[in-house]
């Protein structure tokens, strides 16, 4: 039982890191679309 138990916590901690890179990429990647939005505003139309 304490071999599964662990093996269940690793899973979830696993779970848990992948679910936060994806967040904080997804997080990025937005902030980065932002910026780019920003600076096509400003930048002159041609």
């Amino acid at each position: 039982m304490q071999g599964k138990s662990r093996l269940i916590i690793n899973n979830t901690i696993n779970n848990m890191s992948e679910l936060l890179t994806k967040r904080i990429r997804h997080t990025v990647l937005c902030a980065v679309v932002n910026k780019t939005e920003k600076v096509e505003e400003v930048a002159p139309a041609r």
